[in-house]
């Protein structure tokens, strides 16, 4: 039987040992959703499946230590959801739970003590990785989450770039003759995710072994400006806007260099004017070789 409180609907849970209750629905939620941790007096214990599907205007979720079980595509289509808090425990985890969260950031851990980036990446390992058993909030942030995650971004980086195109079409995923439906594009497509996640591993990397740094390091100094593909240079500069951090994360990796240096200042344009100005003063402390080539 389902009932409401509030702006949350929920049904019973069998159990003879406490009064539980799973949420299944929501209404009227906002840009933050908070999971409540009783309702009318009873534990709420799960998240059903599809709970908060498609809650487009949702930003930011929290989930109370009180959860222990998380539904098949319950945050599923939340478009805008950007951070989720969860119980750093263990929690079972349902199919799909964040799919189709295209800006999900970061799934904080409660109480964690985690290394810096931890959340990030565990949002990543659903969103770019796509490996649904990194969401595994009892293990995330141990060494042994860390090498599962990077044997995972070993196989996306390995994986041909066409790879899942011919699915994607008899799957009728895309529109009929969309630019998606384009060999190159979707390729394209496929070396920019795969350099959006070796930006965020670069950037937090506890437990990153010398040998996967130098082949993330090539993979960013392959597909930048100047090369014959520039996704690497694209997916920083459309996902990291003016955090400097990731600019200088590029450069100490090879993507900016004597070589392309004015290509991608230039290319900055009016989009990212303070990382253009930042760019430009670096360029004058190694010595003005900008200015001086555009001396007469």
């Amino acid at each position: 039987m389902i009932m409401r409180d509030t702006a949350f609907f929920y049904e019973e849970i069998e159990d003879e040992k406490a009064q539980r209750v799973r949420i299944t629905g929501a209404q009227y939620v906002g840009e933050v959703l908070e999971v409540p941790a009783s309702l009318d007096g009873k534990t709420v214990a799960a998240i059903g499946k599809k709970a908060f599907w498609g809650c487009t205007g949702v930003k930011e979720a929290s989930v109370p230590e009180s959860v222990g079980e998380i539904g098949d595509w319950a945050f599923a289509s939340c478009k805008e959801l950007r951070r989720v808090s969860l119980p750093q425990r263990q929690i079972q985890i349902g199919r799909g739970v964040f799919r189709g969260c295209e800006h999900l950031e970061c799934i904080e851990l409660c109480g964690a003590s985690s290394p810096d980036g931890t959340g990030q990446l565990l949002a990543a390992g659903d969103r770019l990785l796509q490996n649904p058993y990194l969401l595994d909030m009892a293990a995330a942030g141990t060494a042994e989450w860390y090498q599962k995650w990077d044997a995972s971004l070993r196989k996306l980086l390995r994986m041909p770039e066409d790879e899942g195109f011919s699915k994607m079409l008899l799957c009728g995923e895309e529109d009929y003759g969309s630019r998606e439906n384009n060999l190159d594009h979707y390729c394209a497509g496929q070396r920019k995710k795969k350099a959006s996640a070796v930006l965020l591993r670069l950037r937090y990397d506890a437990f990153l072994s010398t040998e996967l740094r130098r082949e993330l390091t090539a993979f960013l100094k392959s597909h930048t400006m100047g090369c014959e593909t520039a996704e690497a240079w694209e997916a920083l500069t459309e996902e990291h806007g003016d955090d400097r951090s990731y600019y200088d994360l590029f450069e100490e990796a090879g993507g900016i260099h004597d070589k392309n240096r004015e290509q991608c200042i230039a290319a900055l344009g009016d989009s990212h004017t303070e990382m253009k100005a930042y760019l430009l003063g670096k360029t004058v402390i190694r010595g003005g070789d900008f200015f001086d080539s555009l001396s007469i």
